[in-house]
């Protein structure tokens, strides 16, 4: 197991655990922000678990592990790698920007706030649901959960699950919006996005 904890590090290297990898990376104190930066590579045998309280990380390296990643940040900016066997869990206060050029893949992806996908967001499991016979295979009950009740068999990763947007929408506590949905009971215009954030325009 590795452990770091510092006040605040940039992180261009290579930092590997055979097992668990937990990073504590702390803020300022108070009411401001800080920004940490890993442009390299952190992987861990195990589980990989980042606390990163009142710190906004920008991704451009890779982050991986075998048995799940659990990152607590305020947010996220991702243009890299975020990838595990197991599931993914990205808590971040303020939302999250996964660039074009981002990846984020793993049996379950759970985010919490909104998410600006412009990248792949991946659940390799999102296929292979159990469709009550307990043989854990893919099966005809799979549906496409951004639109209908299509079946969806193509194999056993589903591809931005969950309708999660190209830039036209947003991905909002697990629901996405697109100009036309309703949004607390009024029609969206426009979604308008900028650098940490972004603006639903409603009729």
């Amino acid at each position: 197991m590795a452990k770091f904890s510092k006040p605040l590090q940039d992180n261009s290297g290579d930092i590997r655990a055979a097992h668990d990898l937990n990073l504590d990376v702390m803020g300022s104190y108070g009411w401001s922000q800080s920004t940490a930066y890993n442009y390299g590579t952190m992987t861990a045998g195990n589980k990989l678990n980042a606390q990163m309280d009142r710190v906004n990380l920008i991704n451009g390296g890779t982050l991986s592990a075998d048995n799940g990643i659990t990152l607590v940040s305020n947010y996220l900016t991702n243009s890299g790698n975020i990838t595990s066997a197991s599931d993914i869990t990205l808590n971040t206060a303020s939302g999250i920007n996964n660039e074009a050029s981002g990846n984020i893949t793993g049996d379950r992806v759970s985010t919490t706030g909104y998410v600006n996908n412009m990248g792949v967001i991946n659940e390799t499991g999102a296929a292979n649901q159990d469709n009550g016979n307990n043989n854990n295979t893919a099966d005809d009950n799979n549906t496409k959960p951004d639109s209908d009740t299509t079946a969806d068999n193509s194999g056993n990763t589903t591809v931005k699950p969950n309708g999660t947007p190209e830039g036209n929408g947003v991905w909002e506590n697990g629901v996405v919006y697109y100009p036309g949905d309703l949004y607390y009971g009024y029609v969206i215009q426009d979604i308008v996005y900028y650098p940490g954030g972004y603006s639903i325009y409603t009729a």
